[in-house]
């Protein structure tokens, strides 16, 4: 019997700024990655799009397992969408939910594969983590505004904040164990960045 496994990752900048998604699909022996930006979005709207683009991209298969980090996505496909329907996609409070179009495609999803939810730790350091972090962080990087300028360093520097705020809350950069160069890269640009800011005089940050 075919089975299918598919990591899914989302990152977002803040206030509904740019953001990246990546999934990681592997059938037996073979992988593919999946990527993919957005220059307004919210870390929610990632989360899913990875989902689904995901989802749709793998052709029908009887046993798939979906690994999200997303407590919003994992607790809707368990919880949320059959309260949704009976409500007519209204939420509790009587407002309309968010994203129907990307929820009534993961429904669909759902017809054609057998899926088996599970929630993933997002802190977790592993190497198929670190590589689909890496894919979503170069995804939206194209779509990060740098409000200083068009200077490349200010560009990319906000683009790790985003990611080390995200995924490394509470941390200071350090290289771990098969950690993709372009993350390496990207915390040590914030780290500089954090710095530079840091020396400013006030009122000047």
């Amino acid at each position: 019997m075919r089975s299918a496994i598919i990591y899914t990752c989302g990152i977002w900048g803040g206030a509904r700024g740019a953001g990246g998604w990546a999934a990681l699909i592997r059938e037996g022996a073979e992988e593919q990655i999946l990527s993919g930006g957005d220059g307004e979005t919210t870390e929610s709207h990632m989360h899913l799009v990875a989902v689904v683009m995901a989802l749709e991209h793998l052709r029908a298969c009887p046993d798939v397992i979906v690994a999200t980090p997303s407590e919003y996505v994992h607790c809707s496909v368990r919880y949320g969408i059959a309260r949704w329907i009976r409500n007519g996609w209204q939420t509790k409070k009587g407002t309309p939910v968010k994203y129907q179009e990307l929820w009534r495609r993961v429904i669909y999803q759902e017809k054609r594969h057998l899926i088996r939810w599970q929630l993933a730790d997002q802190d977790a350091e592993d190497a198929d983590r670190e590589r689909i972090t890496a894919a979503a962080l170069s995804a939206a990087l194209p779509y990060v505004d740098p409000d200083c300028g068009s200077d490349e360093f200010l560009r990319r520097a906000r683009a790790a904040a985003c990611a080390a705020k995200y995924y490394f809350p509470g941390r200071r950069y350090r290289r771990m164990v098969g950690m993709p160069e372009l993350l390496i890269d990207l915390c040590r640009t914030v780290a500089e960045y954090l710095e530079a800011v840091s020396a400013l005089p006030k009122g000047k940050q």
